[in-house]
């Protein structure tokens, strides 16, 4: 068989056997982005708590990142928690979850709060400045803008020995480990 430049149009009849070459574009591909990776997780200064009327688990919480200002989120731990135990404390946030209106009132992020058999609480931080990312060691974040409740409830977050863990690995902040009292359980 002549070379591929050798040849002119209609040189070569029907029914011609041709070799296999070798693929002129090879296929890319791409490895699906780890779902906690699009996730914005900060730390916020609770400010205010006050009741939603009509609701008996919800509160609405005022609340400051920092250099991210400020937010308005709806969070169900009424039954857990007191007013007056929330405010000044700092919560472990989900800074980009798609606003969700609840009960009349438009929530913009979520607390992460650890649950086993009915025990319930809210990843509280120390150390760490309102604002401040929290992240799991050896993952790379690339938040997305918005991510739905959907996607969040596919990330398999995890209590072990009071630490939360995303894959075995710590969720901490520049400046602590995230922590609560629950020794097992998953966090939402």
């Amino acid at each position: 068989m002549p070379k591929l430049d050798k040849i002119k149009f209609g040189q070569i009849k029907p029914g011609t056997k041709i070799s296999k070459g070798e693929i002129l574009f090879k296929k890319v591909e791409f490895a699906a982005q780890d779902l906690f990776t699009k996730l914005n997780l900060r730390c916020a200064l609770i400010e205010d708590v006050r009741d939603i009327e009509g609701a008996d688990k919800l509160y609405e919480l005022s609340v400051n990142l920092g250099g991210l200002g400020k937010r308005t989120l709806v969070a169900g731990i009424k039954k857990i928690y007191k007013k007056e135990e929330l405010k000044g404390k700092k919560i472990a946030l989900i800074a980009n979850l798609e606003p969700a209106t609840i009960c009349g009132v438009k929530s913009e992020g979520m607390i992460l709060a650890a649950e086993h058999k009915g025990q319930v609480e809210a990843v509280l931080l120390q150390k760490t400045l309102p604002g401040e990312k929290i992240f799991a060691e050896g993952l790379e974040s690339e938040p997305a803008t918005k991510v739905s409740f959907d996607e969040f409830s596919k990330i398999n977050l995890i209590v072990k020995n009071g630490k939360i863990l995303y894959k075995n690995k710590c969720l901490q902040s520049g400046k602590e480990i995230l922590s609560v009292k629950l020794k097992e359980g998953k966090v939402q």
